[in-house]
């Protein structure tokens, strides 16, 4: 939709009956870039959530990069686990809060490999694992 939209704004200023100039033609496709932008900012892209104990979210890409992980976010904090060894891989989280996840992990690793064979799947079916209690 988005790229629907800029070729046809782009099409519009090049239109040689609009009399636009050069500046003004660059304009549009600038701010028409800019809306979209905006837009795609605004939207949230969904991961299944798997899990959420003491203010953390435990969700899982379908189809992500190896090795085997998953996500954890705390507040505006996000890290990523391997689910092997429980290691933080990338991002930032707590202490406090990596070790809440590095425990759930470690009781539902079975689970969590489980879940990650099952979203390399192409219409996966990722599993709720309780939370940490």
């Amino acid at each position: 939709m988005c790229e629907k939209r800029f070729t046809q704004r782009k099409e519009e200023a090049q239109n040689p009956q609009s009399h636009k100039s050069l500046f003004q033609q660059i304009e549009t496709i600038c701010f028409t870039f800019l809306e979209i932008i905006f837009e795609l900012s605004n939207f949230e892209i969904k991961m299944p959530e798997i899990s959420r104990f003491f203010g953390i979210v435990i969700a899982m890409f379908a189809k992500d990069h190896l090795p085997p992980h998953f996500h954890a976010r705390y507040g505006d904090d996000i890290g990523i686990f391997n689910i092997e060894n429980g290691n933080l891989i990338e991002g930032f989280l707590p202490r406090r809060a990596i070790r809440l996840v590095q425990d759930w992990a470690e009781l539902h690793k079975t689970e969590l490999l489980s879940n990650w064979i099952e979203s390399q799947k192409d219409n996966p079916d990722i599993k709720k694992i309780e939370p940490l209690e």
